[in-house]
């Protein structure tokens, strides 16, 4: 037996048909790179190319021959290009795209070039055809993959009929005229069916664990759903995890509060079926977008495995905010589910879509914190077996651990030490191989507006009350709903003149004001130093802060003591 078929089967996140471990087969080695012209390698434009694959599509229509790029292991960017003659346009062009996103932009990436066998076009092409020739009528066909790192198209096979299946692909792809070199194949092992039974919460206090009763929804805690899709195990009730909070806006509709988790969490997977959940056994909403699966094939297709639940007016919520724990793991374990007390929230401050080999974090009740680097885009996935399976078209593939119960939970980058971006939610696991939905596919399947990041704005404060007396200056405010502490900056400034004119000179001074319940108003006194010129003037503004939240104000009018001292 085969180390690969040796290993545990991995159990499903919630789920079926997810990837345990692989080993790979090439149907033919491609031929060593040879210098090519550009009309070797330029490919047409497919017939659609999908939203995730436009900045590629971009390059590739200034540069036929190229081929696109990915993070390598020492954090370069390569950009992998098929004719050496094209490669300084390439880059350039490239360095455009990527100067454009807000993601790729802030990594300040070292480019270079890789060297690539086919064009990004004649790629898409053929992974377009095997879609509908191969992966929408043949079950044990597991996965489909544009793989821009292997310069390939990767073809999954369920590893149980992998031999005969190979066999059959060969003679198709003979019939479709498909040049087998552009081809690899992978024996996967599949995990089967399973599913996570409702658990009773174990921690009374709020927000002390992912599986807590919380004082408001946020992403990456454990909820109950009435129901799983059969192919997802059929629990009833069932666990799994918040993606995200989310203000929807269906087009011409009033906009209303919303979580998003897998629809295969939801009784029938991709179809509206009134679904309910709960979180600490309060009862949270309905389902109330989850859009008819389409035929493909086959299989019943949709843009990604989510669905939004509208949240009932009792149950609270943050838009913005994924539960933070105290620790992550990067290995084939779970991370922390504990709670981090001091930093408990990440905050949402954009979306994202990373290339390959870029480090990327999920957040689910039964996995915890984990962190893994995406090595496939945009694949096409199965869930179930036999026909009349459930594709997840255009989803990401990466290394973090998750388990059964991850379902439907939080997958992000982060920006800093606080704020991330949101990329999608988990659809399933098998080991270290995780597939989420990703977060435009998310959205088009939700319709009209989905609003996912912090709104970090708190009102400003308003100073009442402006003393200057012998030695000091003092100002008060009200409480600002919201705020946990304020910022006070105080300019102490002078003005000098000589016969070579008139100068500012001076000092800023910043403090910070804390403490209390923030229902009396706060107030700030600052000392005036002694051998202040008697010309000076002090200026003080306050800013509402709650960094948890990540929420801050715009500064106050500025209260300027304008009396000589």
């Amino acid at each position: 037996m085969k180390k690969c078929q040796k290993a545990a089967l991995a159990l499903s996140a919630f789920g079926a048909g997810l990837i345990g471990c692989t080993e790979e087969h090439g149907l033919s080695e491609p031929p060593s790179y040879a210098a090519t012209t550009n009309g070797a390698v330029v490919a047409a434009r497919p017939a659609a190319i999908r939203h995730e694959e436009q900045p590629f599509e971009h390059i590739a229509a200034m540069v036929p021959s190229f081929a696109g790029y990915y993070i390598d292991e020492a954090g370069s960017l390569v950009i992998m290009v098929a004719d050496e003659h094209d490669d300084n346009r390439a880059m350039a062009a490239a360095r455009r795209v990527v100067n454009e996103d807000a993601l790729l932009s802030r990594a300040n990436y070292k480019f270079k070039i890789g060297r690539a066998r086919r064009s990004f076009r004649q790629l898409a092409t053929a992974r377009d055809l095997v879609f509908d020739s191969v992966f929408s009528l043949i079950p044990d066909v597991r996965t489909l993959d544009l793989d821009e790192k292997d310069n390939r198209v990767r073809i999954g096979i369920d590893e149980v009929s992998y031999s005969n299946v190979k066999q059959l692909l060969t003679q198709r792809f003979r019939v479709l005229g498909i040049d087998t070199t552009l081809i690899r194949l992978v024996s996967e092992q599949v995990a089967r069916p399973t599913s996570t039974a409702s658990l009773r919460n174990r921690d009374t206090p709020a927000a002390t664990s992912l599986t807590a009763m919380w004082g408001a929804m946020v992403g990456g805690i454990l909820i109950q759903t009435t129901g799983a899709d059969p192919k997802a195990g059929g629990a009833s009730p069932a666990s799994c995890s918040a993606g995200f909070a989310a203000n929807h806006t269906p087009a011409g509709s009033p906009t209303y509060r919303a979580i998003v988790t897998a629809t295969h969490c939801t009784t029938v997977w991709g179809a509206p079926d009134g679904t309910s959940f709960s979180q600490g056994g309060v009862f949270g909403g309905f389902s109330e977008v989850d859009p008819d699966k389409y035929r493909c094939g086959y299989n019943w297709c949709r843009a990604s495995d989510a669905a939004l639940f509208k949240l009932d007016a009792s149950m609270p919520s943050e838009v913005g905010l994924i539960a933070r724990t105290t620790s992550a793991s990067s290995g084939a374990g779970a991370g922390s589910t504990a709670v981090d007390p001091f930093s408990p929230y990440f905050v949402v401050t954009g979306t994202a879509l990373p290339p390959v080999g870029a480090t990327y974090h999920k957040m689910g009740f039964a996995g915890g914190w984990t962190t893994g680097v995406k090595w496939q885009s945009c694949i096409d996935h199965k869930l179930g077996n036999g026909l009349d399976q459930y594709v997840t078209r255009c989803a990401d593939r990466g290394t973090a651990f998750n388990t059964g119960g991850d379902s439907g939970g939080s997958v992000f980058v982060r920006l800093d030490s606080n704020n991330v971006a949101l990329i999608g939610t988990t659809v399933g696991q098998g080991g270290n191989n995780h597939v989420w939905s990703l977060i435009g596919r998310i959205e088009s399947d939700m319709g009209g507006v989905l609003g996912v990041v912090r709104d970090a704005t708190l009102s400003s404060p308003t100073v009442t009350a402006a003393v200057l007396g012998s030695g000091y200056a003092e100002i008060s405010w009200p409480p600002v709903s919201g705020a946990t502490e304020y910022r006070v900056t105080v300019d102490n400034y002078s003005q000098t003149c000589d016969e070579w004119g008139c100068y500012v000179t001076g000092m800023r001074e910043e403090s910070t004001v804390t403490g209390g319940t923030f229902t009396d108003s706060r107030s700030y006194l600052y000392v005036i130093p002694p051998g202040t010129p008697s010309t000076a003037h002090v200026s003080m503004q306050v800013v509402a802060r709650n960094p948890l939240l990540g929420s801050r104000s715009i500064a106050s009018d500025a209260v300027r003591f304008a009396k000589d001292f």
